[in-house]
C-alpha cells in the first residue's frame, strides 16, 4: 500500500494541471483499497465521483489520504518550503519523501493487560527531607475476562500512568521489560454511562493478565532519523560541557527525549553529572539518568499537574 500511494504522490507532483487525468489512468485505482489497480474503468469512475465534488488537486489529494487512512502516512508540503537559503533543495525533497514512507513494525512483548479496576499511588515520607512526601509505589489492579491481579509497580511507572491519563474503567497494557503504558480506551462495559461521549470503547481483554502480545508500531523513515539524531544531539551537547556519559545512559536520556522533549532531555545533563560525582563516578550512568528524571518535570507535566491541582496553590 505504500508503495501504490508513494506512486500516486509521484504522480500528483508531477504532472501539474494534468493530475486528475494521469490519476484516472492508473494511480487512483492503485492507491485506494477495494479498487483493481489494472482496471481503468475502477480507476476512472473513482476520480470521476471525486471530479463531481472536488475540483482542486489538493482537496482531490487530501480526499485519498483520507480513504487510506492513517496507517499511510500522507506528507502534504508547499513550493515555498523548497527554496531556502539554509537548506538544500535535495534534502528538503528527501525529508518529505522519507515523511511519507512508512514502515510496520511487528514485535511480540510480554505486557500486563487488563481493565484497570484500582489505581493506587503509596506514599512515603521524602528523603531528602522537607515537608512533601514522595510515590514509593504504585498498587494497580488489572481485569480480564479470565481473572485479575494486582500489581505492585515502580514510581516511574506512575508518572506514565499519569501521562496517558489513565482511570479506573480504561484498558491499558504494560510491557514487562521497559514498563511502557499505553492507554487503549474505555472498557465497553461503561458505553451506557454517558449519553454523549468522546471516548473510544474497547472489549475486556482475554485471556490471563500476563502474556505475550504482538505489538504493531506505525512508523515512518524521518521518525527513525529523528530518533537516531537526539542521542548525538545530547552526546554533541555533553561534549561540549565536557561530560563524560556512558553509551547506555546516551540512549536513556534519548528515550527521554522522545517520550517529552529534546530540551527537557539536554537539561539533565548537569544535575546527572553532579550526582555522578556525589557518587563519586567519572561518569554519568544510566541509574543516575534515572534518579535526576524521577526529581525534575518536563514542562508538559508540570503544566498537566498545575491544572489538576490548581486549588492547592496561591492565586
Amino acid at each position: 500500500m505504500c508503495r501504490c500511494f508513494s506512486e500516486c504522490a509521484v504522480t500528483v507532483c508531477m504532472c501539474g494541471n494534468n493530475v486528475i487525468a494521469a490519476l484516472a489512468n492508473h494511480s487512483a485505482g492503485a492507491a485506494i483499497p477495494g479498487s483493481n489497480p489494472g482496471s481503468d474503468v475502477a480507476s476512472q469512475c473513482c476520480v470521476r465521483a471525486m471530479q463531481q465534488r472536488l475540483r482542486s488537486q489538493t482537496a482531490l489529494a487530501l480526499a485519498i489520504a483520507q480513504e487510506l487512512g492513517t496507517k499511510v502516512p500522507f506528507c502534504p508540503m508547499v513550493g515555498s518550503e523548497v527554496y531556502s537559503t539554509e537548506i538544500k533543495k535535495t534534502e528538503v525533497l528527501m525529508e518529505n519523501f522519507r515523511r511519507a514512507i512508512g514502515l510496520r513494525i511487528r514485535e511480540t512483548k510480554e505486557v500486563y493487560e487488563g481493565e484497570v479496576t484500582e489505581l493506587t499511588p503509596c506514599e512515603t515520607e521524602n528523603p531528602m527531607g522537607g515537608y512533601g512526601k514522595t510515590i514509593s509505589h504504585v498498587i494497580i489492579g488489572l481485569k480480564t475476562a479470565k481473572g485479575t491481579k494486582q500489581l505492585k509497580l515502580d514510581p516511574s511507572i506512575y508518572e506514565s500512568l499519569q501521562k496517558e491519563r489513565v482511570e479506573v474503567g480504561d484498558v491499558i497494557y504494560i510491557e514487562a521489560n521497559s514498563g511502557a503504558v499505553k492507554r487503549q480506551g474505555r472498557c465497553d462495559t461503561y458505553a451506557t454511562e454517558f449519553d454523549l461521549e468522546a471516548e473510544e470503547y474497547v472489549p475486556l481483554p482475554k485471556g490471563d493478565v500476563h502474556k505475550k502480545k504482538e505489538v504493531i508500531q506505525d512508523v515512518t523513515l524521518h521518525d527513525l532519523d529523528v530518533a537516531n539524531a537526539r542521542p548525538q544531539i545530547i552526546k554533541i551537547r555533553a561534549q561540549t560541557e565536557g561530560i563524560n556519559i556512558s553509551e547506555e545512559a546516551l540512549n536513556h536520556l534519548g528515550e527521554i527525549g522522545t517520550k517529552t522533549t529534546l530540551r527537557y532531555s539536554v537539561q539533565l545533563l548537569t544535575p546527572a553529572n553532579l550526582l555522578a560525582k556525589i557518587n563519586g563516578k567519572d561518569s554519568i550512568e544510566k541509574e543516575h539518568v534515572e534518579e535526576i528524571s524521577e526529581l525534575f518535570y518536563d514542562a508538559k507535566s508540570s503544566a498537566k499537574i498545575l491544572a489538576e491541582q490548581q486549588e492547592k496553590y496561591m492565586k
